[in-house]
């Protein structure tokens, strides 16, 4: 009989362990969630929903001399209690281990060097040394890993994990150690000879030097690749890297022979060029984009070598850049730019009031080679622009799939027929929204622009934490609509700031910013 109850009683037990993972309510401990761990371990903040709200209690993770961890929450779907298997938690009950989310804290003494931080995740990670983002897979995914390398000053650093399940496996990673491969060398020598001297990093903003290779040829120092495609392995460097969350910057030195120029550069995403050796940017388009073309006419009244510098970074997704100046470009011709709108590309260019252009003609490219005219612009059709020159515009109804290249044959009444330079519009774009600018200045003005209509519009900005500092409602807002979003009231010190645009409560697009 006893054998009997025992049995009775051991299944019992194992039916309750079996059973789905229900919700829970307890009181919440009251823990500083601002508190790092000093030393090698982390504290994880628990939280029952995936946005970091409704606190739950804390854990203690991390082993070794960079505190590495590798969690899976004891299983998909079950009652998350860390006194099974970790030390000093704060938990009240057990926490579901389906939409909830963790904050992990460290704080830690590194000697100085390059290191390999990765995390791995399912679903969406997010890694902040000392507040800069270095690592962001904010999205719901199956497990995957992201490795950034990172150089760390002598000193005290804090670390910030952010980690979110949404359902299904769940499985949070974190590894720490000296960097497998460090690029040595100049990153400030100049190429010539139209020959540019390209120096690639890890993350967005040139965080960790990882090689150099060239770009352009002598007879051209024309830039028009999206190196390799997208996910993919950049070689030819010291350290090679994958074409996700990089940056790369040029460097040429050129002279220019008396006479007018037009720069053209274009990419996606942030891309902008200088004549001075950076320090100041003839062209800054530095936000998050799909790939589109801007130009700027320069004229140079004697022989002059410039420093030009073009700086490129990739977030997510599609990734290409481009360079191009005009040699044969008529004086007349003073702005040529195209982009992508309602499903079309459109050109729109100027010349200068005193011009004798006849007519144009459009031609469009496949592969920036090969051109075919597609249509004729009369000059009767010029309209006056606000600035005294006069306008064009040509709309392409049937644009190519993917990058189509676009220029211009000016036929002139009183001289030769010339070619503008050339511009690059890919309908594959995915940006949804631009924010900008991403370093806010004194006027502290946000700019946000949907490209495609969107109801109850919201922004939302939030510190390095995660908490919201501002949140303000958009309303409707259509295709191609600005929305001006004033910043003096709003509670932004110093730092770094991650701006969401949600459409319905759904992420249309997100940006980091920065207050200097």
């Amino acid at each position: 009989m006893k054998s009997k109850l025992l049995l009775v009683l051991i299944s019992g037990m194992m039916l309750f362990a079996l059973t789905p993972a229900t919700a829970q309510t307890c009181s919440a401990p009251n823990d500083n969630q601002n508190t790092s761990y000093s030393g090698n371990r982390w504290y994880a903040y628990f939280y029952r929903n995936e946005d970091f709200t409704s606190y739950h209690g804390r854990a203690t993770y991390g082993s070794g001399t960079y505190g590495n961890f590798d969690e899976d929450f004891q299983g998909s779907n079950v009652n998350y209690d860390p006194d099974w298997d970790l030390i000093s938690n704060t938990f009240n009950c057990s926490l579901p281990t389906e939409t909830f989310s963790v904050r992990l804290r460290q704080t830690r003494n590194f000697t100085a060097g390059t290191y390999d931080f990765t995390v791995g995740a399912d679903d969406g990670v997010r890694l902040y040394v000392d507040g800069n983002l270095i690592i962001d897979e904010w999205q719901t995914q199956v497990y995957a890993t992201f490795t950034m390398p990172y150089y760390m000053s002598a000193g005290n650093h804090t670390l910030v994990i952010e980690y979110y399940e949404s359902n299904g496996e769940n499985r949070l990673r974190y590894n720490c150690a000296p960097a497998a491969c460090v690029a040595t060398g100049t990153t400030t020598a100049t190429g010539t000879n139209n020959v540019w001297r390209a120096y690639f990093y890890d993350g967005k903003n040139f965080e960790t030097f990882r090689g150099s290779s060239t770009a352009g040829v002598a007879a051209s120092p024309l830039i028009n690749t999206n190196f390799g495609g997208d996910l993919v392995t950049i070689s030819g460097i010291t350290c090679p890297i994958l074409s996700e969350t990089f940056s790369v910057r040029y460097r040429l030195n050129k002279t220019f022979a008396a006479g007018t120029y037009l720069f053209t550069i274009g990419g996606d995403d942030g891309h902008r060029l200088s004549l001075d050796g950076g320090a100041t940017w003839l062209i800054s388009n530095w936000h998050d984009q799909g790939f589109g073309t801007s130009a700027v006419v320069r004229t140079f009244a004697v022989n002059t070598t410039v420093n030009m510098v073009l700086e490129y970074y990739e977030n997510h997704q599609g990734n290409q850049v481009f360079f191009d100046v005009a040699t044969t470009l008529p004086v007349s011709l003073v702005k040529f730019e195209g982009r992508l709108t309602n499903n079309e590309s459109t050109l729109n260019w100027q010349v200068t009031p005193e011009s004798t252009e006849d007519y144009f003609e459009v031609e469009r490219s496949t592969d920036g080679r090969q051109y075919n005219k597609i249509g004729t612009v009369s000059s009767t059709q010029a309209v006056a622009a606000v600035n005294g020159n006069r306008q064009y515009n040509f709309r392409d109804p049937n644009p190519v799939a993917g990058n189509g290249f676009y220029r211009l044959k000016i036929i002139d009444k009183s001289g030769p027929a010339k070619y503008s330079s050339i511009i690059n519009i890919n309908t594959q774009s995915t940006s949804k929204a631009k924010i900008y600018p991403t370093i806010i200045d004194q006027n502290k003005l946000l700019f946000i622009q949907s490209d495609r209509s969107a109801t109850d519009a919201e922004v939302s900005i939030r510190n390095i934490s995660g908490q919201p500092v501002l949140i303000k409602k958009l309303g409707t807002m259509t295709r191609g609509q600005i929305a001006t979003l004033p910043l003096q009231d709003a509670a932004l010190s110093k730092g770094t700031y991650m701006v969401l645009v949600l459409a319905g409560g759904a992420v249309m697009h997100r940006q980091l910013i920065t207050v200097p």
